[in-house]
């Protein structure tokens, strides 16, 4: 999983990303007369499986990015935080990155 392989997919990635942020404050705008919250969650680099057996190799160059990256546990427990929390409806239509969550509670 070398970064040059990685970079023609990015503008894709990106536009995808740009798309579901739209597609979650359409819904939330639209819910919203319902008292409904619809959050979007971008967890960042996430350390999967996958990813560590990558890392243990040595020989990624996206190790930098994966180093600190979140497991997918913490990412689990933010959404689950966010859901027991009183304040959720408060959000209406929003995208939030898992780090700004764990700040949140």
């Amino acid at each position: 999983m070398e970064l040059n392989k990685i970079k023609p997919y990015m503008n894709e990635f990106l536009q995808e990303t740009a798309k579901k942020d739209r597609m979650a404050k359409d819904c939330g705008m639209d819910l919203e007369k319902y008292n409904v919250a619809f959050v979007s969650v971008w967890p960042g680099p996430v350390r999967t499986e996958l990813i560590n057996a990558e890392l243990a190799l040595k020989t990624s160059s996206l190790t930098w990015l994966f180093e600190h990256g979140e497991t997918t546990e913490f990412t689990g427990k933010c959404i689950a935080s966010l859901l027991l929390g009183k304040s959720l409806h408060l959000f209406g239509a929003i995208t939030l990155s898992v780090r700004t969550i764990s700040f949140m509670i």
